[in-house]
């Protein structure tokens, strides 16, 4: 069934795109219909299922209760006033750490009456313990560790490919064209988004949030949309394929010939954030030097900057983000 979501120039102007390392992890253990037809989550989960610890099968049990979709608040996303990127493991940790309760509850409730008994997490959960919330982040930090975290920087990698080509698009044609190109169900016209999700309701209202869009190297046949309250939409795609690996190919550094050196290593330092004494310690210069650096990087819109209280805070944008994804030759830690 085709759902119709109104999606104006309000949601345009708030869509964005973010990259999710527990959302993969969580993706990779779920057996639902999407995560079974895609070959790249069946290698995966075939070779990492034998990794998971002891501890972490109560959260393969929470993943896959219901089967059909995986419940919305193992999908930690950041809040509209604070948005990011591409957040780390323990951002999102921390996120999942301050989830409700009762949110908890609200989600977990109508999976109860599935059939059978319900894992002992999902029960405590159920009973409002908090103890219960916090054994599972220790989990999914444990997992993580033990079966994503020497996959997790090709996982990168290739979601970066990916976003290098919508950003391109988008700078291109504009963020509607973006969103057309994410699925061949998916159609943006008139001020409405068109949709195709197979047994899933529908999405409601974006609250002209527009939504956080996030690739996901496991998914192959279907789009996802995740709404929970507070927090804006987010609709998971899947990460494309057709010349994914002919990007960044070629002789040389191009990022060097692009930037000069001095700016592209930095630019490759500043990648997953940092301040600016931080930058000047993975270069080897002074601070001023770091500063120069940073100053023509957010001239040129490749990084952001902000304030935390005494220190500043250096991000890669989507823009520069692509220009490392298409240029991976060269490592600032080496130079």
């Amino acid at each position: 069934m085709v759902q119709v979501l109104p999606f104006g120039a309000e949601d345009l102007a708030h869509t964005r795109f973010a990259i999710s390392p527990i959302g993969h992890l969580v993706h990779g253990m779920h057996n639902g219909p999407c995560s079974r037809s895609s070959p790249r989550r069946q290698r995966w989960w075939s070779t990492a299922r034998r990794a998971v610890p002891v501890n972490g099968r109560s959260l393969v049990e929470l993943v896959n209760l219901g089967c059909r979709s995986v419940p919305a608040f193992l999908l930690p996303s950041s809040p509209a006033e604070q948005p990011r990127f591409e957040p780390t493991l323990d951002d999102e940790l921390d996120l999942l750490a301050a989830t409700p309760l009762d949110r908890i509850r609200a989600e977990l409730l109508p999976r109860s009456g599935a059939g059978g008994s319900l894992p002992r997490v999902a029960q405590e959960l159920l009973d409002g313990q908090s103890r219960a919330l916090r054994r599972m982040v220790q989990v999914v930090r444990d997992v993580f560790k033990s079966c994503m975290s020497d996959d997790w920087p090709d996982i990168r990698r290739r979601l970066h490919r990916d976003l290098n080509h919508r950003a391109h698009v988008m700078m291109v044609n504009g963020t509607g064209a973006v969103l057309q190109t994410l699925h061949p169900t998916i159609t943006w016209e008139s001020g409405h988004l068109l949709y195709t999700v197979p047994d899933q309701p529908p999405v409601g209202s974006t609250a002209n949030q527009g939504f956080v869009l996030k690739p996901c190297a496991f998914g192959s046949s279907s789009i996802h949309p995740v709404t929970a309250p507070g927090h804006p939409p987010v609709l998971i795609y899947p990460c494309r394929e057709d010349g994914a690996d002919r990007l960044g190919r070629g002789g040389g550094d191009s990022l060097s010939v692009l930037l000069g050196a001095g700016r592209a290593r930095a630019l490759r330092a500043i990648d997953g954030g940092c301040s600016t004494a931080e930058l000047a310690r993975r270069l080897y210069v002074g601070p001023p030097t770091a500063s120069a650096h940073a100053v023509v990087l957010r001239s040129a819109g490749l990084i952001t900057t902000e304030r935390d209280g005494q220190r500043v805070r250096h991000e890669v944008t989507l823009l520069g983000s692509g220009l490392l994804a298409a240029n991976p030759g060269g490592n600032s830690m080496d130079s």
